[in-house]
């Protein structure tokens, strides 16, 4: 898989948006009131980091061919 690489920006990313996802979460909704749905918003926010912490990362480090 040539076109596919795996670096730390996935991580960190996935940690970032995760952890302001969770904060906003547990400051703004009562989970007694909203049942599961703003989980949904976390799991979101950590695939969404690591998809653009991801690229981010590659764009910004690239490796010599």
């Amino acid at each position: 898989m040539k076109n596919f690489d795996l670096n730390a920006g996935g991580l960190i990313g996935g940690i970032a948006f995760g952890g302001i996802a969770t904060a906003v979460i547990f400051l703004t909704f009562s989970t007694q009131s909203h049942g599961r749905s703003p989980y949904r918003l976390i799991i979101i926010a950590l695939l969404g980091g690591a998809v653009a912490g991801n690229f981010l990362w590659g764009k910004v480090f690239k490796k010599s061919e």
